[in-house]
Parts: structure tokens; sequence; C-alpha cells
């Protein structure tokens, strides 16, 4: 398979990268677009790639690690460690080298989202858990929906956490405390895509 990268400002193709991964389901990119990780879907195969600037392409160095299905993935604000969640677990690697680091095991429910430092992970269904990567314990359970809630979202800074629910609503909690810090109607009777601004 191949991405391509585009110049927002003018729409014009800059470059063409070859990631040797088949069909890719998610990409994620370094907040200093040094390196991008993707997802490949056929082989179950997360691929971390370095990337070098040259005329009209981006050349890249692989580390590859297999895992089965992926839900989030995400580089740490440094750009140095990679997190994915696969079902109950996170798994983290040095994105530097490909190393592994020890992994975060055993949440009561499918992991969910990562705040940018990949400093908490979060769980959500009828309630939302913050786990606290460092120490593997569980820090907060926020009661959410008892009909379930969609996919969270963290701010880019990582203080807010956001989703929404069944029940036409959207909950804001901060991260730190698990304090409930907005709740809103939905503008939808479907479900809503939630996003923060940077």
């Amino acid at each position: 398979g191949t991405l391509c990268k585009w110049d927002p400002a003018t729409g014009v193709r800059k470059a063409v990268i070859a990631t040797k991964s088949g069909n890719t389901s998610q990409l994620t990119i370094s907040a200093d677009g040094q390196r991008f990780a993707i997802v490949a879907k056929s082989a179950e195969v997360v691929r971390v790639n370095a990337v070098r600037h040259t005329p009209g392409i981006l050349a890249s160095q692989s580390a590859t690690k297999t895992t089965s299905a992926v839900g989030a993935l995400s580089f740490s604000s440094d750009g140095k460690n990679l997190a994915a969640a696969r079902g109950r677990s996170m798994h983290y690697w040095d994105a530097t080298n490909g190393a592994d680091l020890p992994p975060l095991k055993n949440t009561t429910s499918t992991i969910r989202a990562v705040t940018p430092d990949l400093r908490y992970a979060v769980t959500a269904y009828r309630t939302v858990d913050m786990w606290d990567v460092a120490t593997r314990k569980k820090v907060h359970s926020i009661p959410s929906s008892s009909r379930g809630t969609y996919q969270p979202i963290f701010s880019s800074d990582g203080q807010l956490l956001a989703a929404s629910t069944p029940d036409q609503l959207i909950r804001i909690w901060e991260t730190k405390s698990g304090r409930l810090w907005s709740l809103s109607a939905a503008q939808s009777h479907s479900h809503p895509y939630l996003a923060f601004t940077a």
C-alpha cells in the first residue's frame, strides 16, 4: 500500500510513501511530524516509520510488531513512544527503535482512548474508567449512561475528556480529577462525532 502527503494550502501532492503493509486501517502522526505509525489491516501489524524528507518522496525506516485488532493508536507528545490499544490491553513501544515497553493489561473493558502524553488510558461503557499507565491502576470510575458510552476523546492537552451517549447527552470531564465539567444535549438524534479544537 501507499500513503500520499498533500500541502493543505495548495492541494498539491508532495510525496508518496510506500508502506509495504497492504491495506491500512489506521494512521497516526507524531506531533513533530518526524514519525508516523500505521496499522496494516490484513497482517494485523503495527509499523512505525521514521520519516526523512527528500525531494518529492518520504523515505522510511520501519520497526514492525505483530498484534491483534488495534483500537486506539497514539504517539506520546514528544514522539518517542507509541501506544496501541488491543481489547483490554494497551501495548507500548519505543518509537525510535521498536523496543517493547511494559504493557497495561486486564482493564475492565476495551480501551477506547489515551491522553496525548500516554499518561492515562480510558475504558468506557456504563462507566468511564481512567487508568494511570505508569502504575497500571484505575484512578477514576465515573458514572456515564446506563445505555453505554460512544467513543471518548481527549483534548489536545489531555486536560479534558469528552464522550457522547445514546441518551443524546455530551459529557465533558476533567481528566485529572474526574469531575464532570460540562453536560449538554446533543443537537442530533444520531451518533454525534466529537472533536476538540486545538
